[in-house]
């Protein structure tokens, strides 16, 4: 009888539920942005906002923002935020099933860390852009505590690298890159007629790309590890 009180102790205790983590839910449409920790002024959440409509609209590609105090405030105190952004993006499904590029910036101002998630249909190809864009856009502002302003930069990078546009990497003159980027383009170009396949990778790369379609909005992608983090 004792052993059979202490089986059914055991077993109450385990079927208690563990706390669930709170996870904020996804704004619909035309709302980007999830500011928890108000840390957003109201100008820049308008351009915040327009820029990923415009986004969504022209590319189909999905961009939110969210802001939270705390990993603890989320009862998600030993996780870290970079496991938090991937376990949201997987929640809210951002992104389409067909393309799978959307991209999630979480900032916990509690714990000094920042996020940037990336959908599986970037790989793992653009987690240099996307440090470009922590390192030299959110995170110098973070550190003078300009939040509203290092967000809105980050978004502004963020579209850029979503477009196909250069992202400028920290510590390289914005000049420089008037004369990198045409040299690296006659040295690519060069280099593929050398190898005699010029042609054929073009048609390919154009087909590869357009080959992505997706429905407009969509929903449904996930997470494929991608992408960078930062702290101040």
């Amino acid at each position: 009888m004792r052993l059979l009180a202490l089986l059914v102790s055991f077993l109450l205790l385990t079927a208690i539920p563990a706390k669930a983590i709170d996870i904020p839910e996804r704004p619909s449409w035309p709302e980007f942005v999830v500011d928890e920790a108000n840390i957003v002024n109201q100008d820049d959440l308008v351009k915040i906002e327009i820029l990923c409509q415009e986004l969504l609209k022209e590319y189909q590609t999905q961009l939110y923002v969210v802001t939270v105090t705390s990993m603890a405030a989320m009862d998600a105190a030993e996780m870290h935020p970079g496991d938090y952004a991937e376990l949201l993006f997987n929640d809210w499904g951002i992104g389409n099933r067909q393309k799978n590029d959307g991209i999630l910036l979480l900032v916990s101002t509690g714990d000094r860390k920042a996020r940037i998630e990336l959908g599986a249909g970037w790989k793992h190809d653009f987690d240099e852009d996307a440090a470009a864009i922590m390192d030299g856009r959110i995170i110098p502002n973070f550190k003078r505590s300009n939040f509203s302003k290092g967000i809105l930069e980050g978004v502004r990078g963020l579209d850029k690298m979503a477009r196909g546009e250069p992202i400028r990497r920290p510590g390289i003159p914005s000049g420089l890159w008037n004369w990198i980027i045409p040299i690296l383009g006659f040295l690519f170009i060069l280099f593929q007629r050398r190898s005699g396949d010029y042609y054929h990778n073009s048609d390919w790369h154009s087909s590869n790309w357009s080959s992505g379609g997706g429905g407009f909005g969509g929903g449904g992608g996930f997470s494929g590890g991608g992408g960078a983090s930062g702290s101040w």
